[in-house]
């Protein structure tokens, strides 16, 4: 058979099998011309887009991480442009997403070579339009207009791309700052965008305040007015070798002036403060007159250009800080990781004349965040390896409530407490979570009755909104109901926590622990607690500490014997507060129902005789108080 023929008798077959094939003839055998049907076009559409190459492929954020997840993100200044990195078997790829769009399709994916990373020689600009990539010269980067993915530049940098560890853009987008590594020394590199060539170098052995092996970064940023570069600090032990071995010894940070590049102070390692060893993130805030610092165990916030220290915070108990902040006018974002690796939780507050104040503590989940940022629309973005997690703009109230909080505390100290309670049940409405247990440990010194009554308050606001956590101040109102010396009204709380599942009945249980020993039954209130424990997990059982450990004396009837309370609650004898002085007067409280009871209110209702904690059984129900 000659060619010809074998390409005509193909060419026929071909032609056969296509006209007998549903999804060419619009999905049936009468040979019409109609479409394809809907969910042919797209089981079409998805065999071609597997088919192209990764780079070109148009897919949303949701489909490129379910293939490969996010290794390394970055965001751009205003929170607009999501830069992340995915490591597939071939190669790192590229991934670029407009957030202001979340259902299109990427911008731009791409391949990228080996070597380098987001924030080293993959630096994304403060508008979100380019990028810098591993192009041109080995001394080079270039810079990528992201819409076209060509070249704007070249950077010429003076020195082996290969030894840059960090790097980040001027909030102007004019100067690219990096971060260079190479013994015996690193250095700090300002390259001037518009022309592609170096403005300024300096050298870690330069600064004459420090004696020994130093490095620079890894980690480097301006401040939002461009006046200021914090970057990273390392002490070293250096292993002469081929290459060199080097073992970081202490971790502080130092402060340079832009536009001259003059090292302005150090934080933390020339001093020799301890405070600061163990820096691994900076930023400056947006008033560019404070800097924070972080380490897994405390934050500093700073004056600039002095470096004075304002404010430190801890992470709480059992938290730790991750390296990364976001902020937008007063308000501060860090990420706090569970010392047992349990989760991660987004930490906001309001930053203010050295003050820093809670407006929120929202889950985000078992992973550890990549990076985190805030965009102009004030929503709290933050990456992990399973892709992007949005949290709502705060509203404006949380601050007022905020600062409420801090009158009212004023207010109580000096002696005004029914005004403070008035503050602070304003600023329950204007946000209860951000008033949280703060506003009943500001009145609860000076009257339970105030503290009960906010709690009582809280718990409405909650119940209304559905929070599982509404628990939380119920508990608190019938615990103090005990310090107050109506045990009817801690069996209207515990009636209704049994109402809440399986911490509700925890946390009754506790409540009728404490009944029975303030009437004299100890080791029954033991034994009712002790049943009661195994209803909490881990988490609760912190919450249940802070409490008791705030307010002791609504807990004196357990105090009998420290270490059995100590063993119910699940903390060491040591970590409980000193024994409190038992009171045995009944004082002015409130009932489920918000009507008075106690001294000048009507009596109360009739009481039933209560049982032993033999027969007490606190899983089928309350137990009846006297």
């Amino acid at each position: 058979m000659t060619s010809l023929a074998l390409r005509m008798t193909v060419t026929a077959a071909l032609m056969l099998l296509a006209a007998c094939n549903p999804a060419t003839m619009g999905g049936n055998l009468l040979g019409n011309s109609a479409a394809p049907a809907p969910q042919v076009q797209a089981q079409q559409a998805q065999v071609q887009q597997a088919q192209e190459p990764v780079s070109q492929r148009k897919v949303d954020l949701a489909q490129y991480v379910s293939e490969a997840p996010i290794a390394e993100a970055a965001f751009s200044a205003d929170g607009s442009v999501l830069a992340t990195v995915h490591k597939r078997a071939d190669a790192p790829y590229l991934g670029l997403w407009d957030l202001t769009r979340p259902d299109a399709p990427a911008i731009r994916t791409a391949k990228l070579g080996t070597g380098g990373g987001l924030g080293k020689t993959f630096i994304l600009s403060p508008d979100g339009r380019t990028i810098t990539l591993r192009r041109g010269e080995k001394d080079e980067l270039a810079l990528v207009d992201l819409a076209t993915y060509r070249t704007v530049r070249p950077l010429k940098l003076g020195f082996p791309r290969d030894q840059i560890v960090g790097g980040a853009f001027s909030p102007d987008g004019n100067t690219l700052a990096l971060i260079s590594h190479q013994y015996p020394a690193s250095g700090l590199h300002l390259i001037d965008v518009a022309s592609g060539k170096p403005r300024l170098f300096r050298e870690s052995h330069g600064y004459k305040a420090l004696t020994g092996n130093y490095s620079f970064g890894p980690w480097v940023t301006f401040s939002p007015d461009g006046r200021f570069i914090l970057c990273g600090l390392i002490k070293e032990q250096v292993v002469p070798g081929t290459p060199p071995k080097r073992h970081p010894l202490a971790h502080g940070a130092l402060l340079y002036e832009a536009a001259r590049g003059i090292p302005l102070v150090d934080f933390g390692l020339s001093d020799g403060s301890p405070r600061y060893t163990e820096v691994k993130h900076g930023a400056v805030l947006p008033d560019s007159a404070t800097a924070i610092l972080l380490g897994w165990e405390f934050s500093a916030f700073v004056n600039l250009p002095g470096g004075a220290e304002e404010k430190t915070m801890n992470p709480g108990t059992g938290n730790m800080f991750a390296r990364m902040s976001a902020a937008s006018g007063e308000r501060l974002g860090l990420v706090l990781g569970r010392r047992d690796n349990s989760g991660t939780s987004l930490w906001i507050g309001h930053y203010d004349d050295g003050r820093t104040l809670f407006l929120r503590y929202l889950p985000i989940g078992p992973e550890l965040p990549l990076t985190m940022a805030v965009n102009t629309a004030g929503e709290w973005l933050v990456a992990m390896p399973s892709g992007l997690k949005r949290f709502p703009a705060l509203p404006p109230e949380a601050d007022r409530a905020a600062l409420a909080l801090v009158e009212a505390r004023e207010l109580a100290e000096v002696g005004f407490p029914d005004e403070a309670y008035q503050l602070i049940s304003r600023a329950l409405d204007d946000d209860w979570r951000v008033v949280r247990r703060k506003g009943m440990d500001i009145v609860l010194p000076h009257s339970p009755l105030l503290a009960g009554q906010l709690e009582l308050e809280r718990w409405r606001l909650m119940r209304a909104e559905g929070e599982a956590d509404a628990v939380w101040p119920l508990f608190g109102f019938g615990y103090l109901a005990v310090q107050a010396g109506h045990p009817q009204v801690v069996a209207q709380a515990a009636a209704e926590l049994r109402r809440a599942g399986d911490l509700g009945t925890a946390l009754a249980g506790y409540l009728d622990a404490l009944v029975l020993a303030a009437r004299g039954d100890v080791e029954g209130g033991y034994r009712l607690a002790l049943a009661a424990k195994r209803g909490l997990k881990t988490a609760d059982f912190d919450s249940l500490t802070s409490r008791i450990k705030d307010h002791a004396q609504a807990w004196q009837p357990l105090y009998a014997d420290r270490a059995k309370l100590g063993f119910v609650i699940g903390v060491d004898e040591k970590d409980l507060p000193e024994t409190p002085q038992r009171s045995v007067a009944m004082t002015p409280y409130i009932d489920i129902d918000g009507n008075r009871v106690g001294p000048g209110a009507a009596p109360p209702a009739a009481r039933s005789p209560a049982p032993s904690a033999a027969t007490a059984a606190p899983a089928a129900g309350p137990v009846v108080l006297e």
